[in-house]
């Protein structure tokens, strides 16, 4: 009768055990998104400038549907495993390296700069948006130490990039865009010729910028990008 006592309450325990974990996994719901090849774009400590990566061999990380992950940066091959987290975390989500290893067999520089990721001992908090065809990933593996990924490789430098874009159309009546090439831009500044700041902009949207109240004249439209900025001249109609 004790062992047929002891094996029910046993049983209550696996399931109640069981139940528990499930409805934990079940509080999570990680974004598809995360489960994609991510290339890095930028590193930033604080307020200080980011460093920029660019080109086809630029440090790289590919996390999959079971939170296993593989790395290349210089010279090192990485594999490891992620756990994902909601909790405790000021970001989306939170990843916790479990387990990695590296082999430095790919040939040129012993740097790195994934790893600073991988040796984090506790979460590191994780902020991710856009969609499939491009969407970004920042880590922030320490206080205001960020790993800023896209999923597509960057070919050239912001500045470069900043100093392509362009007004449209230009001379304008009242409503103008600018085409940058895929660059984010955070403000854009409007100043007379005088140097009179007469408009700001803070939030994009794709009906583009509307100056039909300005005067006819020449203005001068700076378009800040991060730390980089760029002056551009409209002509007011």
């Amino acid at each position: 009768m004790k062992k047929l006592f002891g094996l029910f309450v046993c049983c209550i325990l696996f399931s109640s055990f069981s139940s528990s974990e499930s409805s934990r996994k079940a509080l999570f719901d990680p974004d598809p998104l995360i489960f994609q090849t991510w290339y890095l774009y930028s590193t930033s400590v604080d307020m200080g400038d980011p460093n920029y990566y660019y080109g086809a061999d630029v440090p790289q990380m590919t996390i999959f549907p079971d939170f296993s992950f593989t790395a290349i940066d210089n010279c090192w091959a990485i594999s490891g495993n992620f756990e994902y987290t909601e909790e405790d975390i000021h970001l989306d989500f939170g990843l916790i390296t479990l387990n990695y290893t590296k082999d430095c067999i790919l040939g040129g520089s012993t740097g790195y700069v994934l790893e600073l990721i991988y040796e984090v001992t506790d979460t590191v908090n994780c902020l991710i948006w856009g969609d499939i065809g491009n969407s970004e990933l920042i880590i922030e593996t320490a206080a205001y130490f960020n790993h800023h990924f896209k999923n597509t490789i960057t070919l050239s430098v912001p500045e470069q990039q900043l100093q392509k874009s362009y007004i449209t159309p230009n001379p304008v009546s009242d409503i103008f865009s600018i085409k940058t090439s895929n660059l984010d831009i955070d403000t854009i500044l409007i100043y007379t010729i005088d140097g009179v700041l007469v408009k700001d902009v803070f939030t994009l949207d794709k009906t583009g910028i509307d100056i039909s109240e300005f005067s006819t004249g020449i203005y001068f439209a700076k378009i800040i990008s991060g730390n980089h900025s760029v002056v551009k001249k409209i002509i007011k109609e």
